[in-house]
């Protein structure tokens, strides 16, 4: 009834608006007739162009006439645009009625559905074709609605520039003096500003209709989609119980139940027709038959055997000439030879067999063209099973004899015994099976069952049997690529579980079988939705890897060693939730998707119940001392994470665009900042998880685990507050900064990379990074190389030159190569020392500064002031000295006297210097 009132209110609007369509198209007339007047009066061409741009030059009189004719087509526009809103009106109450239609035949289909009425394929498709069509034309008509929402967009935009353009040029007019407009310049120009405000008034008005013309239509598409919905959910229905429904012409489980009750019912009605048929022989019942056939009758039967026979000698005359051409021809390709060699075997096989094969062949006509009794017909077909079974048995004999002669050109020899034994098969049990139905339908012939549909079904199985059997395995095997790994694992399940995988396809083909199984279209509704399932986690899987990719880019970069390091303080542990975040949103993501595929749509409200949810219950405690239950939902959680993640980022917001602009202001040491910074940094992340936790009305959680945290950290961390007290002594005193080289002791040295409120970081030279709790900086006694802004001097380079060299060039030498290099300093002045004479020359002490800035190169620096000496020096002649030993040898037959060494043994003298 509401339905019938609906329709009765749409009916009347839909009415109501037709008579106004046609009361706008007059109107419509009549303004397009006064455009068409005014159009010949000023000789002008109506056209809007004249609002895209200012005029300033020409004639006013012209200019006025051009505006004026926009201005009216203007008019015209402003109708059409209400002709179009009603139009658009109209198509909302159809829509309107097609969504109550929609869901009425819903319903009837939801009944159908539920009470069985639809159980064959043919309704179940016609349905589907009704309700597919709908969709398509519900969704050609959203496309064309948000054409016409993109097309007013596009109207709308175009006008502002029009709006713009007329203002601009009122603008223009009224700022012009009166002379302008010839002798009634004033009225002149008074006229064409109104003239000007009504075209903007008339052009707003359009944007306005056009608007909420848009507007309509996102109604108009809001109410498609809703019966687009419908759609969807019955079809997705309809597919489910296609999916489900065994097919109506697969075999059924009551005919099966009867195949032997009806085959003993076979054979008894099988023994009394033959028993009959015998009877009648001995009874010579067939003479007065033969007696009542007409002279006619029997010419006819005459002439077909003469015919008949004169068939069979040109066979005998053709079939030789045929198998020499068949053998002797040679073939154009390999696949012509192949059916060459078949057809010949076929007719040799003929050839040798003739008179049988046509005999019978005869006899199997003269069945099917005469009238004979059931008994002959028995008899005939059980003789023709067993003739066949033989001629089948013999034709492979002399198919297998054929193809040896011809060199296996049909079958390799490794085939032939699988290839007999699949044909024996399949011939004998095609023979059986079909001759069998033959014998049932002729003498069971007024009896309804399901046997000879069974027979047939069963034929099937053979099919597929001798099929799938007709595949060797060592031919699956080298089909298979066996060049990678996969290829071989694929290659190693086929050889080990060959046959099972075999039997796994042949009850594959009999259940998806429409005859035999008729759960084809399950099986293939779960084949294709885990493929497709399988094909979004993929998809996601690959999303969810470019996503890591983009965000280990995000928190990570690498060094100049190609190492990836943090971009900021505790990049690791946010990488980990946000992978963690990544996952979960994807996996949901993932679960909507799929559970769509198999046909379960997960709706708002749905969602909604599972946020909804309770976790855990607790008891809260009100004012009045009462006990109220109160649980934390699954959206409570959520909001605890999302809030504190949200204090997370609002920590890093804070310190970038607060803190470091501060910094930047006022110069705050390094130290300084990051001990700011993290402290800032925890305060806010603090702040947001307490404030989450008090968000879902968990404020007496908070107190408690502070209060635990509190107690468990004072007696837990002692040395941890140690260590920041001692933090604060070294923000005050100010032992070292970030920057700075500083030791300890001969295992602990390095330079200072982070001060933490629990330690200090340092960094070896050999990129080893040492952890120094506080108190030890404190305890201990610390080098500070850099504790000065100053300078300092590398370790004292030492090296020795021959006596035969002039100290005072060396000296002069190693000055330049100092002052040569750019990071050493002028003052102060280096230091070069004589320091000694020494066995081997004149031993120097070179020291040099450098600034303090530069602490940590004053190795590379002194490596290359030793570079250097050694080039400058060797430039000039100058080598240094080396250590030389003089060796004695000693035995007993002779004290090697000290004069006789000199033969040998010679000196080696090196720039007048030796050495022990």
């Amino acid at each position: 009834q509401s339905s019938v009132k609906v329709k009765k209110s749409v009916d009347a609007k839909k009415l109501e608006l037709n008579r106004l369509r046609t009361e706008l198209s007059h109107r419509k007339m009549l303004a397009q007739e006064e455009l068409d007047k005014m159009s010949l009066e000023h000789k002008v061409q109506p056209s809007q162009k004249i609002f895209d741009q200012v005029h300033v030059d020409g004639s006013y009189e012209e200019m006025y006439a051009s505006y004026l004719v926009a201005l009216a087509q203007t008019a015209v526009i402003n109708i059409d645009r209400e002709s179009d809103y009603v139009k658009a009106q109209i198509e909302f109450e159809n829509a309107k009625e097609m969504e109550m239609q929609l869901m009425a035949e819903t319903v009837q289909t939801m009944y159908a559905i539920s009470h069985l009425q639809l159980h064959t394929t043919e309704q179940l498709e016609e349905e589907r074709k009704y309700y597919k069509g709908s969709e398509k034309n519900i969704l050609h008509l959203i496309k064309k609605d948000k054409d016409h929402i993109d097309q007013m967009h596009e109207f709308v935009k175009h006008h502002h520039k029009a709006i713009y353009n007329l203002r601009m040029q009122r603008n223009k007019i009224a700022s012009l003096p009166a002379r302008h407009f010839a002798s009634s310049g004033h009225e002149k120009q008074q006229q064409f500003l109104y003239m000007l405000d009504d075209a903007i008034k008339k052009t707003e008005e359009q944007n306005e209709r056009a608007l909420a013309l848009s507007e309509l239509y996102a109604h108009l598409i809001e109410v498609r989609e809703r019966s687009l919905v419908t759609i969807k959910f019955i079809l997705q229905e309809i597919e489910n119980i296609g999916v489900w429904q065994r097919s109506n012409r697969a075999v059924t489980w009551n005919g099966i139940k009867h195949v032997i009750p009806t085959f003993i019912l076979f054979v008894q009605t099988l023994q009394s027709v033959l028993g009959e048929y015998i009877y009648s022989w001995f009874s010579f019942s067939y003479t007065a038959y033969a007696k009542s056939i007409s002279i006619t009758s029997s010419l006819y039967f005459g002439l077909l055997l003469f015919c008949l026979l004169m068939l069979f000698f040109f066979m005998q005359l053709i079939i030789p000439y045929l198998y020499q051409i068949l053998i002797l021809q040679k073939p154009e390709s390999y696949v012509t030879e192949l059916l060459k060699k078949f057809a010949a075997s076929v007719v040799g096989f003929w050839y040798y067999h003739d008179i049988s094969l046509y005999a019978w062949a005869c006899t199997l006509l003269l069945t099917h063209l005469y009238t004979f009794s059931t008994g002959f017909l028995v008899l005939f077909y059980v003789m023709t099973s067993v003739y066949l079974v033989y001629v089948s048995r013999t034709f492979l004999q002399h198919f297998l004899d054929f193809n040896k002669k011809a060199d296996y050109v049909l079958l390799s020899p490794q085939y032939q015994e699988r290839f007999a034994w699949v044909f024996s098969f399949f011939t004998v049990s095609t023979i059986t099976i079909l001759m069998l139905r033959k014998l049932f339908v002729l003498v069971m012939l007024y009896q309804q069952s399901e046997f000879p549909t069974i027979l047939l079904r069963l034929y099937h199985i053979v099919v597929f049997i001798s099929l799938i059997f007709t595949i060797d395995k060592d031919e699956v095997l080298n089909l298979l690529p066996d060049d990678s790994s996969f290829g071989r694992l694929l290659s190693g399940y086929v050889d080990q579980y060959y046959y099972f995988l075999l039997f796994s396809l042949l009850a594959f083909l009999i259940i998806t079988d429409p005859y035999l199984g008729g759960y084809g279209g399950l099986v293939w509704y779960l084949i294709w939705n885990v493929f497709v399932s399988a094909l979004i986690l993929f998809g996601l899987l690959l999303v969810n890897n470019f996503i890591k990719t983009i965000g280990s880019n995000l928190f990570f970069k690498s060094d100049e060693e190609a190492v990836r390091v943090e971009r900021f303080k505790s990049a690791k542990t946010y990488y980990g939730l946000f992978v963690a975040a990544v996952f979960v949103v994807l996996s949901v993501i993932g679960f909507v998707f799929v559970a769509r595929v198999w046909g379960h749509l997960i709706t708002w409200f749905q969602i909604k119940s599972v946020l909804n949810k309770g976790v855990f219950v607790y008891n809260h405690y009100l004012d009045g001392g009462q006990i109220k239950a109160a649980s934390v939902t699954v959206l409570d959680l959520l909001k605890i994470i999302f809030i504190t993640v949200s204090g997370v980022y609002v920590s890093k917001i804070f310190n970038r665009f607060v803190l470091q602009r501060v910094f930047v202001l006022q110069y705050v040491e390094p130290s300084l900042q990051n001990a700011l910074t993290t402290i800032s940094h925890y305060l806010i992340v603090t702040t947001s998880i307490m404030g989450a936790f008090i968000y879902v009305d968990l404020t007496f959680l908070v107190w408690s685990v502070l209060g635990v945290v509190a107690l468990v950290l004072g007696w837990s961390f002692k040395d941890f507050f140690t260590d920041f007290v001692a933090y604060f002594f070294i923000l005050i005193q100010r032992p070292l900064k970030i920057g700075d080289y500083i030791k300890i002791n001969d295992e602990i040295m390095g330079v200072v990379r982070k001060i933490s409120p629990r330690a200090v970081i340092l960094r070896r030279k050999n990129s080893l990074t040492i952890v120094v709790p506080n108190s030890l900086i404190l305890k201990e006694s610390l080098h500070n190389w850099n504790y000065t802004k100053s300078f300092v001097a590398f370790d004292d380079i030492t090296l020795t030159v021959p006596y035969s060299c002039d100290p005072e060039q060396v000296r002069q030498l190693i000055y330049k190569v100092l002052d040569q290099h750019p990071e050493i300093l002028k003052m102060p002045n280096p230091i070069i020392r004589l320091d000694e004479f020494s066995e081997r020359g004149y031993t120097f002490i070179v020291r040099a500064f450098v600034s303090s800035a530069n602490t940590l190169q004053i190795w590379d620096i002194a490596s290359d002031v030793r570079f250097g000496i050694v080039k400058t020096l060797g430039a000039q002649g100058i080598k240094l000295a080396e250590p030389v030993m003089n060796v004695f040898v000693k035995n007993k037959e002779t004290l090697f006297p000290h004069s006789s060494t000199k033969d040998l043994f010679p000196e080696q003298k090196r720039d007048g210097v030796s050495g022990e």
